[in-house]
């Protein structure tokens, strides 16, 4: 090899190696924009380096909500590893992203069977790890369309993968996830103790993240339990976490659940700040999205119990279409 083509390589390696790092700490704004600055190293290439360049940038666009350019760069990422190397990790990585992709354009359909490539395609590989992960957000989809059973299905088996990895941390999400699914088939005990169970794992991992989604997902099960104190109590903590951590979403999601105990309580006043705050800030951040189709469906819900029919109804219809645009059949129900 040419001491020209060698340097050639280990720049493009080196840009890769970049892009990953900007990918992996989240600054996804930086990797987008580095990511066009360097299109003289993956533009109209079709080797290995390419692909997972490509992969990397359509995990950047795609986390920047720019979904059509980033689902053109996942499928030519996935055209170049099945052409070189076929079903590998790194076609399965592609597929992972795809699902991803897929799935924040609300085509659940082929979200799904992107995920069930990804995760075959690993467990073939004996990689477990992500194999369960591709399970966990499959599960994910079956949650979203209603689909408890499936998604519970998908669960336990993840759960398979991260006891045979002895991987803790994974297991305490995933007992949190399940928590999730028994909260909407209206199973609150058995919610209420996989939630403690996730509690007690992370504690002892000191993961404040999901410390944080799991005590907001506690106080939401102790409020549908009418244990008005306890639900209080779980989601302050929860607040706390997330004020730590700079959690942006979650922090909607705690003005959300902490308006709907607001009225639920009589608080109706302060009910109503949360939740203009939660609607404000979910239109900001993502306005076609379930956090803001929730806080406009509980707003509906502080409306009627106000009396004032007219704007619930406005507000319902909202939250509705919002709903039907995502095709959250868990939410409609919950309008209808």
């Amino acid at each position: 090899m040419s001491q020209t083509a060698s340097a050639e390589r280990e720049y493009r390696r080196s840009c890769r190696k970049y892009l990953e790092d900007l990918v992996a700490r989240r600054d996804f704004q930086a990797a987008c924009r580095y990511f066009d600055s360097i299109r003289d190293v993956w533009d109209g290439r079709s080797d290995l380096e390419s692909g997972t360049i490509l992969r990397l940038g359509a995990e950047a666009f795609g986390s920047s909500e720019n979904l059509s350019k980033a689902l053109t760069l996942i499928r030519t990422a996935i055209s170049i590893f099945s052409r070189l190397i076929g079903e590998t990790a790194e076609a399965a990585e592609c597929y992972l992203v795809l699902g991803g992709i897929l799935r924040d354009m609300g085509k659940f359909r082929e979200a799904e069977k992107a995920f069930r490539d990804a995760e075959s395609i690993f467990r073939r590989n004996d990689n477990l790890n992500r194999a369960g992960i591709a399970l966990n957000r499959l599960a994910a989809i079956h949650f979203r369309k209603g689909e408890f059973n499936s998604s519970l299905k998908c669960l336990l088996e993840a759960i398979e993968y991260a006891k045979r990895e002895k991987d803790n941390q994974k297991l305490a999400y995933l007992f949190g996830n399940i928590g999730r699914v028994h909260t909407l088939m209206g199973k609150l005990n058995q919610a209420g103790e996989n939630i403690r169970f996730n509690i007690e794992l992370s504690t002892e991992l000191d993961d404040q993240v999901e410390l944080a989604r799991s005590y907001l997902s506690l106080g939401y099960v102790r409020m549908q339990q009418a244990r008005y104190d306890e639900a209080e109590e779980a989601l302050t903590t929860g607040r706390q976490y997330v004020e730590k951590n700079n959690m942006a979403k979650e922090e909607i999601i705690y003005l959300t659940y902490s308006g709907e105990l607001m009225y639920k309580t009589g608080r109706l006043d302060e009910s109503e700040t949360l939740l203009a705050r939660a609607v404000t800030a979910a239109s900001k951040m993502a306005p076609d999205s379930l956090l803001a189709a929730r806080a406009m469906r509980q707003t509906a819900e502080l409306l009627l119990n106000r009396g004032l029919y007219r704007k619930a109804l406005q507000m319902a219809n909202k939250s509705l279409a919002l709903m039907k645009k995502l095709e959250d059949s868990v939410e409609i129900g919950a309008l209808l």
